[in-house]
Parts: C-alpha cells; sequence; structure tokens
C-alpha cells in the first residue's frame, strides 16, 4: 500500500520542492515588489505547504497519478512591466471580456465597449480584488493550494458591479504554455449583490513530447468565486489542454 505521506527530503530530492524554501523562496517573494499584506499572505502559505505532505496516493483521485509529478522544479514571475499576453485575433463576446493568461507574461484583456459595469484587472493593479485572496480558497483547503496561495504568478481580477446583468460572457483561458513551461494563475471572479454573470473558464496548452524542450507543461491554477446576495454566477469550466500538458485546477 502506498503510503499516506512523503518526506520534504524525499520531495525536495526528485522535484527541487526547495524553491519554496529559506533564501530562494524570499529572493522570489522580494522580485514581486508587493505589500506587506501580500507578502505576508505568501509566506504564511509556504509555510503551511512545507508543513504538508503530498497527497496519498491510497485516495481515489491520486490512484493512478503521482502527485510528485505536479511538483515545479522552477517558480517563474510576471513581470511588474511584461508584455501582455499575445490576443487570440478575435474580439470580446459583445457585452462580456476575453482573457488570456499566459505564463511569465502580464494578462492579455479586452472587454467590450458595452459591458458596462465590469471591471477586469492584473490581479497586481491598484483597485484589484487582490484582498479576496485566500477566502474561498485558503491554503489550509490542500497541498497544491497552497503551492498556489504562495507562489501563484499572472492573476486576474474580475468585478461586476452591484446590479449589472451582464448580456456577454466573461471568457477567462489559462494557457499553460508549452514545453515544460510552469503556470500557477490566480483568477478572483467578485459578482456583487443583485448582479448577473456568466464566467467561462479554459484550460488550454500543452507542448509536444519531443522538440528543443521536451517535457509536459505544468499548470497548477486556483479560482475563487465570491457571489454576493441575490446575485447570479453561472460558472461553465472548459478543459482542452493538448496531450503535452499537466495541471492541477482548484475552482471554489
Amino acid at each position: 500500500m502506498a503510503s499516506a505521506t512523503t518526506s520534504r527530503a524525499a520531495r525536495e530530492g526528485a522535484n527541487n520542492e526547495g524553491v519554496l524554501l529559506g533564501e530562494a523562496f524570499q529572493e522570489w517573494v522580494d522580485q514581486g515588489r508587493e505589500g506587506e499584506e501580500q507578502t505576508a499572505q505568501r509566506r504564511r502559505a509556504a509555510e503551511l505547504y512545507r508543513a504538508m505532505a503530498l497527497p496519498s496516493r491510497a485516495r481515489h483521485l491520486w490512484r493512478y497519478t503521482d502527485p510528485m509529478s505536479f511538483l515545479p522544479a522552477a517558480l517563474g514571475h510576471t513581470a511588474e512591466r511584461a508584455p501582455a499576453a499575445p490576443g487570440l485575433g478575435v474580439e470580446a463576446p459583445e457585452g462580456g471580456a476575453l482573457v488570456r493568461l499566459v505564463p511569465g507574461r502580464a494578462p492579455s484583456i479586452q472587454i467590450s465597449p458595452t459591458a458596462q459595469g465590469l471591471e477586469v484587472l492584473p490581479l497586481t493593479a491598484p483597485g484589484a480584488a487582490a484582498d479576496k485572496i485566500g477566502g474561498a480558497v485558503p491554503p489550509e483547503h490542500g497541498f497544491f493550494e497552497a503551492l498556489n496561495g504562495a507562489a501563484w504568478s499572472g492573476g486576474v481580477s474580475v468585478r461586476l458591479a452591484r446590479g449589472v446583468a451582464l448580456k456577454g460572457p466573461v471568457h477567462v483561458i489559462l494557457d499553460a504554455g508549452a514545453d515544460a513551461s510552469v503556470s500557477l494563475p490566480r483568477v478572483v471572479v467578485v459578482a456583487e449583490s443583485g448582479s448577473e454573470l456568466i464566467l467561462i473558464e479554459e484550460h488550454v496548452g500543452g507542448g509536444e513530447l519531443s522538440g528543443p524542450v521536451p517535457g509536459h507543461s505544468l499548470e497548477i491554477s486556483v479560482t475563487e468565486l465570491f457571489v454576493g446576495a441575490n446575485a447570479q454566477l453561472r460558472h461553465v469550466l472548459l478543459q482542452n489542454w493538448r496531450p503535452g500538458a499537466r495541471g492541477h485546477v482548484t475552482t471554489r
């Protein structure tokens, strides 16, 4: 029977879990130039992550998948002034928005001119709903949720104003990238009281298992949904990964 725990030393030796340890992690946090509150949240999540054991292979969810294969070998940062992810060559849906998240790039955000009352911002931007991070999916939720809480990069904030019924959907595309890239995106959605919103969360990407940099693309994502009184949020989750992608998705 598989062991219910895996030692920290074993994790580090196999997958360089040390990226969240000591000076290496502190240097990574400092590169983000975030405020004290967000930095403290990351440190707390990292402490919880380091204290947790990997999910047990005895659980049905992990019986046929080794959770160690989801540990990133390195962390990436979305640079403060990184260029936006390339668009998809299509316009935002009428009365809605189109968002694309790609590893290492700022979010690509298109908002329809008729989408009144809708605000879509990078999660690190002033006015974004960063204060909601961890409110629906705290780091205590699980091993990979704690990892994302400590090391998320490339997030987006979606907020719909009170009483607004959005005519079109907000389509958020999370691209895992290709050729062994690592992605830890965070999406925070706030539908204020009396509002109506359709959210399409689509996961794409993945590279070939051969080529200049062979290997799986890795995505560990968290989406948090906050629905006000008498608001309606319809959430559609699509997974369109190519064979060269591996991911762990949490939405709550």
